[in-house]
Parts: structure tokens; C-alpha cells; sequence
């Protein structure tokens, strides 16, 4: 269950295999302990769960605070789920020790900002060849070590996992198709004629 709060959408048992295996069992370990504690904390993580699922999907929502200063409603402070929802603490506990123990969490920690730290850091989308422009960001998608929810839900279509696939294990399919595809968006909407001008400055009209 805390599986699903603690990573991006669109999972499956294993997601965790490549950058952190010992994933799923830090996060059973930590449940374990939480019911030793408080046996009726189990039937509350549950209910969490289906709280958190049955409105807009799995996507941790329910977990949100609100935020000083927003009218903004959350989930949490619901009249359905405040303050019977219970378990939030063995979330972040389980967070914590996932973030502790697995390289890929690490490496991000050690690339982010804290809270009060510098706000101009910058990070490598592909943390691999981030200088390079290759094909090495579809590997970094097979390994799940890509930033985005967007970049692992390739791997949740059979068609563009393929695509994925190919492309990860064929450097020059994909450059021959990026370079079609720059060249197709460079057609989009273009003004010719008398539509449009050659600029004498790039950043004004003449």
C-alpha cells in the first residue's frame, strides 16, 4: 500500500528493481514495526489508501497539507477525512529510511537544494551524459532513473515502451528519427510570402 505513496504514478510491484531492490522490504519493515506499535494502524494505512485512490486515482493527494496563506482546499482537511485519517507518519517514516538506503535517492539528494539551501541549483535531466545529446536518456528510462512521471509512464503503453526499447539499443534509429522530427516541427505554421519578414534584428520586427 505505502508502495504507492512513495513514488511516482503508474507502478507495479518491482518498479523499484533496478535503482533501490531493497525498496519494497525497508517499506514492509517499517509498516511492520508501525502495527507492532499500534495494532489498529494497519486498518488505518487501508483506509488511507483508499481515501487517497477513490478521489482523482492513486497519486498521494490525500497526503498534501495546505498551504499558509492559499485558499486552496486539500484532501486531507475534508470533513470525510479529518481527523479519522491516520497513518500519515508511517508514510513519511517509510519515506525516509526508502530516501536513507537507495543509491538513487542519494544521488538526488546530494544534486537538490534543501528547503532553505540555494534556490539557482540546477540538475541534469539525464544525470549520465547530461552534456551530451544521445540516447542515453531511453536507458535512464528502463533503469526508472528519470526525474518525471511523464518519463517513466513511457514504459506503461506497449508501443512507446517498444519505442523506448529501440531506441535505448539503437543509437542511429534514434538520431535519424530526432533529426526527422526537428525538421518536421520547423514546418509548423512557417509564414511565407508576403505573411511574414526577414528581420534585420532577430528580436523585433523591422
Amino acid at each position: 500500500m505505502l508502495f504507492v505513496a512513495l513514488s511516482d504514478a503508474q507502478l507495479e510491484v518491482g518498479f523499484y528493481d533496478y535503482t533501490c531492490p531493497r525498496a519494497e522490504q525497508l517499506v514492509r519493515t517499517v509498516v511492520h514495526a508501525a502495527i507492532r506499535r499500534d495494532p489498529g494502524i494497519g486498518a488505518g494505512l487501508v483506509r488511507l489508501f483508499f481515501h487517497d485512490c477513490f478521489v482523482r486515482g492513486c497519486d498521494a493527494s490525500v497526503l498534501l497539507d495546505a498551504v499558509p496563506g492559499s485558499d486552496d482546499a486539500v484532501e486531507k482537511a475534508s470533513q470525510a477525512n479529518s481527523p479519522s485519517l491516520r497513518g500519515y507518519g508511517v508514510i513519511e517514516r517509510a519515506k525516509r529510511v526508502v530516501e536513507r538506503r537507495c543509491r538513487y535517492g542519494r544521488s538526488l539528494r546530494a544534486r537538490c537544494p534543501a528547503a532553505t539551501g540555494r534556490r539557482d541549483r540546477v540538475v541534469h535531466l539525464d544525470p549520465v551524459t547530461g552534456l551530451r545529446l544521445d540516447n542515453q536518456y531511453y536507458r535512464n528510462v528502463q533503469t526508472r532513473e528519470v526525474p518525471f512521471t511523464s518519463d517513466a509512464t513511457l514504459l506503461t503503453r506497449d508501443d512507446t515502451a517498444a519505442l523506448v526499447d529501440l531506441y535505448a539499443r539503437n543509437r542511429t534509429a534514434w538520431m535519424s528519427r530526432f533529426a526527422a522530427a526537428m525538421v518536421k516541427m520547423g514546418d509548423l505554421d512557417v509564414l511565407t510570402g508576403t505573411q511574414g519578414e526577414i528581420r534585420s534584428l532577430c528580436n523585433r520586427v523591422n
